[in-house]
């Protein structure tokens, strides 16, 4: 094998490898947005029945 041939197999497994990563990361990556549902400030929700 050629180190040309070898580089190119080196690649595909790393490509391999780095589809495999992210097909593990889970989908929502920006933080859900029901926090903007929650009080600002939770120390006055008690003023609120």
């Amino acid at each position: 094998m050629t180190t040309a041939q070898q580089i190119a197999q080196a690649l595909q497994q790393l490509k391999h490898s780095l589809t495999t990563l992210h097909r593990q990361i889970p989908r929502p990556a920006q933080p859900p947005r029901q926090t903007a549902l929650q009080p600002l400030n939770p120390g006055h929700e008690k003023d609120f029945p």
